[in-house]
């Protein structure tokens, strides 16, 4: 199975039951200082609330989720007015708040991978079939719309 066929959530929660069993049987490793649970806990409300709401608009047009899937409508409302891509922000920003609230060596390398999965394989895979699909009304909306914020 190609990493494109799985589905981003299942790679984040795989990774981060491993950060949190390695955090959990190496506590040893937690050798960093900085420590803002609050900050953390605020992040990941944040980032939660922003995946759903990118999950709640893509449920309200009808529009497939899986990475994989057809693509037959381009949503440019609400969070997508901001972002291209609110559900991996929503996801990055959870990450950053586990980080942020446990500290840990484990949570830090776990957000660098899966921002780098996102950004370097599902981003590119999603925004060369929306080009394919959409031709230059999508080249129009990423011009307007950052990938991120």
């Amino acid at each position: 199975m190609k990493i494109i066929e799985m589905r981003p959530p299942r790679i984040w929660l795989v990774l981060f039951a491993i950060a949190f069993s390695v955090h959990l049987l190496f506590p040893s490793w937690d050798t960093i200082t900085f420590n803002a649970p609050i900050l953390g806990m605020s992040l990941g409300i944040i980032g939660f609330c922003v995946m759903i709401g990118g999950w709640l608009t893509f449920q309200k047009h009808k529009v497939a989720i899986c990475p994989t899937a057809t693509t037959e409508k381009l949503i440019t409302s609400v969070l997508y007015s901001f972002s291209r891509n609110p559900m991996y922000l929503g996801m990055i920003l959870i990450c950053v708040g586990i980080m942020l609230f446990f500290h840990s060596l484990a949570f830090y390398g776990v957000t660098l991978i899966i921002f780098c999965f996102l950004n370097f394989i599902f981003v590119p895979y999603e925004e060369a079939k929306l080009i394919r699909v959409f031709g230059g009304e999508y080249s129009r909306y990423s011009e307007r719309v950052r990938r991120w914020l």
